[in-house]
């Protein structure tokens, strides 16, 4: 039976990344999912390093957008009538927690993260000899209508206070930064500090491959198996048994079904506008109430909605939580034009939450 200081459960960019600052630090830890490291929701997302959202995702406020998206008409969000009953609760909370004093409140509070994400990644990136994967080309938001763009003020005012750039552009001056874009838009802005990976999946393999160089370890295994075993954790994998005195949970949507048969109450909803992950379905969860339960984020945003990098100290991030933001835009990439739009196959990277489970 093999030991080591923790399990981080999920090999996409937010486990990689947690288990390599865990193994810098000087941790034995296990890196144990059913597939190699990136292969599965950090396979193929939109690479988005977030830094420059501003507000968090809201409850639409206009009639017509909610009635657009009862009628699974709008792209931010799908649902399943029969699971509606379940998050009732939820999306109740989510609302209240959308009104404008709120948003401004939340803004602050996970805009540290936020201005971390590129700077943190760019350290990894370094280390792992992947920087060629990184592109510094902006992000296009494009605005159909007057009301859309001039719902942006109180954006761009806090935008200005927290010192993030932003060009208004009118459709002329955006088609000279992406001449492929059809004239079917009033307004874009383009944010220049945005910076995006042009391969997720090999930067997740260069992420591991760095964390193998600090002795860690990356096995296969189910997470559904983890179970108490004492004083420890316990996960079956292909090499054996593993314990661990810590296991760190970076599974996304995922998490529900390693976290509810232990006791953990994880609630989920299905909305892309909240979550985001590639390759499976977005599920937002609202906060465990497990008084020992710890939510982390680690590693932020390659998909533009949520997350963020592991700070200064894993463990002070690991106090933290945030909502991630995913939006109608466009990301530069070269000449080409690439329309991002939220859907039930994004948020795996950046938005990744990771809940750290100490043990009993």
């Amino acid at each position: 039976m093999a030991r080591v200081d923790a399990i981080v459960l999920g090999a996409g960019i937010v486990g990689t990344s947690i288990a390599l600052h865990l193994a810098k630090r000087g941790l034995a830890v296990a890196l144990v999912d059913r597939r190699a490291p990136g292969e599965e929701t950090s396979y193929g997302n939109a690479g988005v390093i977030e830094g420059n959202t501003v507000f968090p995702p809201a409850f639409p406020s206009d009639p017509i957008a909610l009635l657009r998206i009862a009628l699974k008409r709008a792209p931010e969000a799908n649902y399943h009538l029969s699971f509606l009953p379940q998050v009732v609760p939820w999306l109740i909370a989510f609302r209240a927690a959308s009104r404008p004093e709120r948003l401004i409140e939340t803004a602050r509070l996970m805009r540290p993260l936020f201005a971390r994400a590129l700077p943190e990644h760019e350290a990894l990136l370094a280390e792992a000899g992947a920087e060629r994967f990184l592109r510094k080309t902006g992000w296009l938001k494009l605005y159909r209508s007057d009301r859309a763009f001039d719902a942006l003020k109180r954006e761009f005012a806090l935008a200005q206070e927290f010192g993030m750039p932003q060009h208004v552009l009118d459709p002329d001056g955006a088609r000279e930064l992406e001449p492929s874009l059809a004239p079917v838009f009033r307004h874009a802005v383009h944010w220049p500090r945005a910076a995006s990976i042009s391969n997720p999946l090999a930067v997740t393999q260069a992420y591991a491959a760095r964390f193998a160089s600090f002795a860690g370890v990356v096995m296969r295994g189910d997470a559904r198996g983890l179970r108490r075993a004492n004083a420890h954790w316990r996960l079956e994998t292909a090499e054996g048994p593993l314990d661990a005195e810590h296991a760190v949970v970076a599974l996304g949507p995922f998490a529900p079904d390693v976290l509810e048969p232990l006791g953990i109450g994880c609630r989920s909803a299905s909305s892309a506008a909240i979550t985001a992950t590639t390759a499976a379905p977005a599920t937002p969860r609202s906060r465990g109430r497990w008084s020992t339960l710890k939510t982390a984020i680690a590693s932020r945003r390659w998909s533009r909605a949520s997350g963020s990098p592991p700070g200064p100290s894993l463990l002070r991030a690991m106090r933290r939580r945030r909502r991630c933001s995913s939006t109608v835009c466009s990301r530069r990439r070269g000449r080409s034009f690439h329309l991002a739009l939220p859907s039930r196959t994004r948020r795996g990277w950046a938005a990744g939450r990771a809940l750290r489970i100490p043990a009993p």
